[in-house]
This record gives C-alpha cells, sequence and structure tokens, in this order.
C-alpha cells in the first residue's frame, strides 16, 4: 500500500482577469441532428436505475489512445477551487457517473433534462465502464456542447490504495471507451455529411476526478504524466437527504466564485434533482453564472493541494477497506 498523501500545500497556479474563449465541448448541430426532440428526449421517460450485474473487469484495449501532453509539476495534485480574479462571480457544477466492475449505475435522466431546460453547463466525469453500460445516454453527453467530459475511472478504482499498474489500467481503459464511442459518432456524422461538426467534440477527455476523492503520491504522479488535470471541490451537494428550501439557502451561502460543487449523475445519492431545482435559482439571485470547469479554470488562480477527501482531510480513509478490490466492487 502506498504512503496516503497528507500534504495541504497549497499553490496558485495561472491567472487572467476574464473568462476567455475555450474549446467548445460539443455540437448543438450534430446533438440536434443524431438526436431530434423526441429520440433525445425519449431517454428521459426511461429512467434507468441501478442494478447488480455479474463481476465484469474486462476493459478495452487502450493503445488506442494518443499520448497526451504530461503536465508541468505546478499541476500535481488536486484542484478544489478558484480564486476568481473577475468581478463576475463563477461557479462550476459537476456530476460523477460511478459504476464498479459489479453493478450497472443507473442515470437520473431528469437531473440532465433540467440542466438543459435552464441551460446551465456542467461538467461530467464519467466512469469508462458507465459509458460502455449507457452508450446511447453517454454519446448524447458527449455531443451536446452545454456539457464537458472528464474522465472518473474505468469501475472507480481506489487511487489511495490502488497499484500503478491498475491506475494506468482505470485511466487509459475509460479515454479509450471515450474515443471508441466518439469514433461511432464521427462515423455517423460523417454519413449525414456532417463530419466537420467533429472538429468540435474534444479527443479526448482532459480531465480527471478521483474516485472516493482518494489520491496518493504515485497517482497523483501518474494522473500528471498522462496530461489529466486533477479537479475535486470545495463543496458537497446536498444529495443525501431531500434538500429543504433553507438548507439550499445556506449551501449557496457558503459559496464564493471559484466554487467546485460536487453532486452525482446516476442514483446515488438519490436527490441530485430536487437539489438543482432549489440551488440553480438560488445561485442565479445571487449573481452566479454556472460554467464548466475547464471555463472556471480560465477566470483565476486554481487552488492546488497535494490530498483528496470530502469535506476535511482524512475523511474518506475508512472508504479503502469498502466497497471490495481496491474499491471497483470485486471481491477476492
Amino acid at each position: 500500500m502506498f504512503k496516503t498523501c497528507a500534504s495541504v500545500c497549497l499553490f496558485l497556479i495561472g491567472s487572467i482577469e476574464t473568462v476567455g474563449a475555450t474549446p467548445s465541448s460539443g455540437s448543438d448541430r450534430l446533438l440536434k441532428r443524431l438526436w431530434p426532440g423526441d429520440k433525445l428526449t425519449s431517454s428521459y421517460g426511461g429512467v434507468l436505475n441501478p442494478q447488480k450485474a455479474a463481476v465484469d473487469e474486462s476493459m478495452p484495449d487502450y493503445s488506442i489512445v494518443p499520448e497526451l501532453p504530461s503536465l508541468s509539476d505546478r499541476w500535481r495534485g488536486t484542484i478544489r477551487s478558484v480564486h476568481s480574479k473577475s468581478a463576475a462571480k463563477y461557479v462550476a457544477i459537476t456530476l460523477d457517473y460511478c459504476e464498479l466492475c459489479t453493478n450497472v449505475n443507473g442515470y437520473q435522466s431528469q437531473v440532465i433534462k433540467y440542466l438543459r431546460d435552464q441551460n446551465v453547463p456542467a461538467t461530467l466525469f464519467i466512469s469508462g465502464k458507465w459509458m460502455r453500460s449507457h452508450p446511447d445516454i453517454a454519446q448524447q453527453l458527449i455531443v451536446d456542447p452545454l456539457f464537458e467530459i472528464g474522465n472518473h475511472a474505468w469501475s472507480h478504482a481506489n487511487f489511495g490504495i490502488a497499484p500503478v499498474d491498475l491506475i494506468e489500467q482505470q485511466v487509459l481503459a475509460t479515454q479509450a471507451q471515450y474515443i471508441l464511442l466518439r469514433d461511432q459518432i464521427a462515423q455517423t456524422a460523417l454519413s449525414i455529411g456532417m463530419g466537420d461538426e467533429m472538429s468540435l467534440i474534444p479527443p479526448q477527455p482532459v480531465l480527471f476526478r478521483l474516485p472516493y476523492g482518494r489520491c496518493n503520491d504515485v497517482s497523483l504522479q501518474r494522473l500528471q504524466h498522462f496530461g489529466l488535470k486533477v479537479i475535486q471541490w470545495n463543496h458537497v451537494g446536498l444529495e443525501g437527504y431531500p434538500a429543504t428550501q433553507s438548507a439550499c439557502e445556506a449551501f449557496v451561502d457558503k459559496l464564493h466564485s471559484g466554487s467546485i460543487v460536487l453532486l452525482h449523475g446516476n442514483h446515488v445519492p438519490k436527490h441530485t434533482l430536487s437539489f438543482l431545482q432549489k440551488v440553480i435559482p438560488l445561485l442565479r439571485q445571487k449573481g452566479f453564472t454556472c460554467v464548466t470547469v475547464s471555463t472556471l479554470l480560465e477566470t483565476g488562480t486554481a487552488v492546488v493541494i497535494q490530498d483528496g477527501y470530502f469535506v476535511k482531510p482524512a475523511d474518506n480513509l475508512s472508504l479503502d477497506t469498502q466497497f471490495g478490490f481496491m474499491g471497483t466492487g470485486v471481491r477476492k
């Protein structure tokens, strides 16, 4: 077992005054052509519930993954928020789509419908196995310019205890699954004369979120080598219980410009939708603009530390002995 990162050294990285032009994360034209209103909304009616499944440790061939440039040493760590340098107020809503080797973790379709209806950008950190279990929905999310896609490991392995070979498999297999789905989108786009739209869809994710929020020196080093910025959070959404109006107001009062909020897009926890339905109007009332993480990083200086946790250091260490082998659900 590798030594757990305990340092909470703070680094402030890069700074610009305003939000600049960011690369597009998708194509609205292609989305509407491939999934016309009736086909897109049909996924909202059939909510996919989580279910146990036979153990699945198979992964796609990740030799297809092009190497991203390694990040400089200043990016080694976890980004928890941004010190905004803009007069405007920005916040990033992020949703995790987790899936173990032993389950199919479902999809809260109404969450995505609400974000689309409200035109709220969000960054979605998706498990590679979840992408494979939900291919049509995953392709919709990849194409949709409202959403930025990040890597959330293949089957939610615990990067605080996983050996380096498992870390590499979990990261690269997820990149590969994204590429395979993007290739399927590209083939369809070419067949309908819209191949040029693929230039708007990123070739592969460049952001990563740690399963369980766990890391160590080795995992942070490998993620740096893979060219993936590790995005954590500084506020955990109120999803574990029904979100009352007063609780949501208190939550929003704690946010500052540059905050990153952790939520989930599958069925654990259960109350993401009710939380968003109360929090999004409150954010707007207080003058916040919701942006993707990549856009948020352009608004100021990133807060980078050498640890991963939910609310305070070491609050997730107990998870090391849960969820099976290396956090993937497998019992060995």
